[in-house]
Parts: C-alpha cells; sequence; structure tokens
C-alpha cells in the first residue's frame, strides 16, 4: 500500500510541472518572431478579408488565454498542427523519431 501512495503522490506532483512546462512552451511559441500569415500578407492579390477570415480560422482572433487552452487541447488530442512549410508536425516527428 505505501508504494501505491508513493506513485499516486509523484503523480499529483507531476500535474503542476506538466501545465508550467505547457504554459513556458506556448509563450516561447508566441514569441516566436514568425508571423503565420506573413506568407499570405506579401501576396497583393490576398484581400484583407481572406487575411481576417485566416486568422479566425487559425485561432489568431481568440485572447492569449482561449489560444493556450486550444493549443492545450490540441497537443493532448495528438493534433500538434501543420508547421511553417505546410506538413503535419505529427507526419515529420513520426519520420524523423528513427533518426534518434
Amino acid at each position: 500500500m505505501p508504494i501505491l501512495a508513493y506513485i499516486l503522490k509523484r503523480i499529483l506532483q507531476a500535474i503542476p510541472l506538466l501545465v508550467i512546462v505547457s504554459i513556458l512552451s506556448f509563450v516561447v511559441i508566441k514569441m516566436s518572431p514568425v508571423d503565420p500569415l506573413a506568407e499570405l500578407k506579401m501576396n497583393p492579390a490576398i484581400s484583407p478579408e481572406t487575411l481576417q477570415a485566416e486568422k479566425v480560422r487559425l485561432g489568431l482572433d481568440l485572447p492569449v488565454h482561449e489560444q493556450y487552452f486550444r493549443w492545450a487541447g490540441n497537443f493532448i488530442r495528438g493534433d500538434l498542427g501543420v508547421s511553417t512549410s505546410g506538413e503535419k508536425v505529427i507526419d515529420r516527428l513520426v519520420e524523423r523519431i528513427p533518426n534518434t
């Protein structure tokens, strides 16, 4: 029984650490100078309405805390999003895992 209590205690201690690490990861990502819409903004044929629609689709119009919860929820479900090259991040990771 004491080992079960120890394991439970360690799991409960890990939860705040995981939350803090996820918040720090999100902040670092948000501080990135890369603009997800930069390529679209450089195209003069793209209308402001299209840019706004893409901003809404990506959730960039939401408050930061809502963006975090959306990001964390997607991460928990295994949806890591799309890279700047247009590929799914999970596919790129799976492709490179054997190299590690």
